[in-house]
């Protein structure tokens, strides 16, 4: 659908061209003090948020927010401020800013059924896309950032039967895939580059490899204590009823490294896109 496609590439775009030195961020007062800005878990699709999202809210003292599509709906609180997004985040004042900050915790209340007294993590992969908007609300917010190396990612999304909407709608073909990747990934390199973010990135194969320090150094970042149960997620996870991700049959079953290079085995198709990649393979630090 052409018309998705512009749509989602039209968002990127837009936000990626901002003057991000004009941005205005919330402005804090007493009773806001008193409740910490929630931690955003975001990345491109298939970068391993799921299983971040699985062993984080094993954590007694985390509250995590499952795909709730918050910002999406405060796009539609911030049209009845502005007329155009997100050109509009330029000219918001403070009383603009603490109205939408207000409604985003309305939302992860009634959505997310938010527990404000844990440390609140709200993970949607693509929130990675309004970076802008998430900053002027929450300027003090803590990001983590997941990575998989960019040739196994994209073949992932390709390869995963998404619900249809604007940026699923990329993934039909791997051409699309690997131009939307470099569309957004290069316009996270531009927001970290231009806004004074508080972000950790975690690497897929990194928690493959050495499980247990990578997630002691993510809990480190979150600035909470350490909680052993992070390391037996699995246990709790098979409780669970409901997971809303494509990513569960895999989190659910031992860390494998069967994911990782994956993409190799099928260079022939991806080869003639790879100019896509090839830069974010080195920036990210990713040998081939």
């Amino acid at each position: 659908n052409n018309v998705n496609l512009e749509q989602s590439r039209n968002d990127v775009k837009k936000m990626s061209e901002l003057d991000l030195g004009k941005i205005k961020t919330f402005v804090s007062d007493t009773k806001d003090l008193q409740n910490p800005d929630p931690i955003f878990l975001i990345g491109f699709p298939r970068s391993g948020t799921t299983l971040l999202h699985r062993i984080l809210a094993s954590h007694r003292d985390v509250d995590v927010l499952e795909e709730v599509p918050i910002f999406i709906l405060l796009r539609h609180q911030f049209n009845k401020l502005k007329d155009s997004y997100p050109e509009g985040l330029l000219s918001l004042d403070d009383i603009d800013i603490k109205y939408l900050r207000d409604k985003y915790w309305e939302l992860a209340e009634k959505l997310g059924d938010a527990d404000r007294n844990k440390v609140v993590v709200d993970k949607l992969p693509l929130n990675i896309i309004h970076v802008p908007f998430i900053y002027t609300l929450f300027p003090k917010a803590k990001f983590i950032i997941a990575l998989r190396h960019p040739g196994d990612c994209t073949l992932s999304c390709f390869m995963q039967d998404f619900g249809p909407n604007s940026e699923m709608a990329n993934f039909l073909e791997l051409g699309t895939a690997t131009e939307f990747y470099k569309n957004v990934m290069g316009s996270w390199l531009h927001y970290r580059e231009n806004l004074p973010l508080n972000f950790t990135t975690v690497k897929y194969e990194d928690i493959v490899e050495n499980f247990e320090k990578e997630i002691r150094k993510l809990i480190k970042f979150m600035a909470i204590e350490w909680d052993p149960e992070v390391l037996n997620y699995r246990k709790k996870l098979q409780s669970t009823k409901f997971v809303n991700t494509p990513s569960y049959s895999q989190v659910i079953k031992p860390i494998y490294k069967d994911a990782t290079g994956r993409w190799k085995k099928y260079s022939k198709f991806i080869d003639p896109y790879l100019d896509n990649l090839t830069s974010f393979i080195a920036e990210f630090g990713y040998e081939d």
